[in-house]
């Protein structure tokens, strides 16, 4: 009965991949390495969530992991996690899917720059790297998973409105960056030809004044011998 709850549902996805998705015996006892999960826990949870849940505990630290507070996660390499660890869990290897079945759960997509509450020590990052959040999902205390409730149509859609205008947000602060990295770029090819020109420029006017001596002496030497003939 219990495996029928867990394999049934929305996010059912034991079908395409030859069992090699992890189970729910799995979830349920944990392992050296992972967070066991109660029967209870399991029951109640979006078998999404309880995926996603095991899934960060069970992975490669540099593909995906916690943060040090374990209040969020940390998407460090996103082929990564579609070819080698989304496929386990879930029927596909689409990494646009995973972040948008999260966003349908109310999960904050950050970015390194952005902080939430304490405990904020990301570690080593960088732009790719994208953070997940929900105040209900946190690596300590899997007792909070079944408060994770997938948004109804209305919700929804102020869900993927607020997705939307994070994403711009995102894009945005990406153009400006490269609009003044390209400035930057600009800048210093404007100088490096402004200086050249200037170098151009002035050998130049001293080959020019060079020239100008060098005809004033032969004027002089001219005015020399004419006066010596005469």
């Amino acid at each position: 009965m219990l495996r029928a709850q867990y394999d049934a549902g929305d996010d059912s996805d034991e079908s395409s991949n030859g069992g090699r998705k992890r189970k729910l015996d799995d979830f349920a006892a944990g392992t050296e390495n992972t967070t066991a999960i109660s029967t209870d826990v399991l029951i109640k949870t979006p078998h999404f969530i309880t995926k996603t849940y095991q899934m960060i505990n069970d992975s490669d630290e540099n593909i995906v992991a916690w943060t040090e507070a374990g209040d969020k996660f940390i998407v460090k390499d996103q082929l990564r996690l579609a070819s080698e660890c989304i496929p386990l869990y879930f029927s596909h290897n689409n990494f646009s899917s995973f972040t948008r079945q999260l966003n349908f759960y109310r999960f904050r997509k950050m970015f390194p720059s952005v902080k939430i509450g304490p405990g904020n020590d990301f570690g080593t990052m960088n732009d790719k790297h994208l953070i997940f959040y929900h105040e209900k999902f946190h690596r300590d205390h899997p007792e909070l998973l079944p408060d994770i409730k997938r948004s109804t149509k209305t919700s929804r859609s102020s869900a993927e409105q607020e997705q939307v205008i994070e994403d711009l947000q995102n894009q945005l602060a990406d153009l400006e960056k490269r609009f003044d990295d390209l400035s930057s770029q600009v800048y210093s090819k404007l100088s490096s030809i402004s200086a050249e020109c200037d170098k151009k420029i002035a050998n130049f006017q001293r080959s020019m004044n060079d020239r100008a001596g060098a005809e004033r002496s032969m004027d002089e030497r001219r005015t020399e011998r004419s006066m010596d003939e005469r």
